[in-house]
């Protein structure tokens, strides 16, 4: 079974911008895919969408989901060519931070002494 989430219904918002409505998307897509269900999440009514919403919502389902289980049941709708860019970044930063968090994490703190 497939479950379309109203990303602008469950948020009470046309815009997607902060970490703390992504966290609401995280949930809701892993209580679906944990199921066993397809999650659809609609942007349609969408008009704004930032990256930290994004990093949260969708980059971090990359920590506990293989990519193999994403693209098999995860759908995105209605957004822009614009939006879709922001996704492709946000999902290739997801990949490689995820892939190998610690040795990510020791090449930024060692960049900033």
């Amino acid at each position: 079974m497939e479950q379309i989430l109203h990303v602008s219904e469950i948020l009470g918002t046309t815009t997607a911008l902060t970490r703390e409505q992504g966290q609401v998307i995280y949930k809701k897509i892993c209580e679906v895919i944990d199921a066993g269900d397809k999650v659809s999440l609609d942007f349609s009514d969408i008009e704004s969408i930032l990256s930290p919403f994004l990093n949260v919502a969708v980059g971090k389902l990359y920590n506990k989901y293989s990519s193999d289980t994403l693209n098999d049941n995860l759908n995105i709708l209605g957004i822009s060519d614009e939006q879709f860019n922001i996704f492709e970044i946000v999902i290739s930063n997801a990949k490689s931070y995820y892939k190998d968090s610690q040795s990510f994490n020791e090449a930024v703190t060692n960049g900033y002494h």
